[in-house]
């Protein structure tokens, strides 16, 4: 197995989470959404979507929450909840895709500050997570201690 390394991290603040629930399953949902975000020079920092229930998670700056409000209110029905005053953490680097690392070095001093990950992303070169922003000290502390070259 090859070695697994950190040798970045990057921190976003002023994030928020806008979580969209159609009241029906809406394949275009998602889709439809983007196409709007991109017309409206929106920028998507994440995504999530879930496949029972059609909902999804967007990751935006909180400035764009009220015109995100705006798109989501033209689409009858849809639920939409927001949660501000987060951050988007991305750790950069090589085989990140190692589960086993991923828990024992991410997620489990995530736990150790009850730091409520609200969206986590994970691929061979990056794993981005949206948190509250209060939370964020302990854990970027915490991860340093094994980052490479930072």
């Amino acid at each position: 197995m090859e070695t697994t390394v950190i040798n970045k991290i990057t921190v976003t603040d002023n994030v928020a989470l806008a979580a969209l629930l159609p009241p029906r399953k809406m394949p275009h949902l998602a889709y439809t959404v983007i196409n709007t975000l991109a017309e409206n020079k929106i920028r998507l920092l994440m995504m999530g979507a879930t496949h029972s229930d059609g909902g999804i998670m967007l990751a935006v700056s909180e400035d764009a929450i009220p015109k995100i409000l705006k798109i989501t209110g033209a689409e009858k029905g849809i639920l939409t909840a927001v949660y501000g005053e987060n951050s988007k953490i991305s750790l950069l680097g090589a085989n990140l895709d190692n589960t086993e690392f991923i828990i024992k070095n991410i997620l489990d001093p995530l736990s150790e500050y009850n730091a409520d990950v609200r969206l986590i992303t994970a691929s061979l070169y990056e794993i981005s997570l949206v948190m509250p922003s209060c939370k964020t000290a302990p854990f970027l502390f915490e991860i340093t201690k094994f980052a490479h070259g930072i």
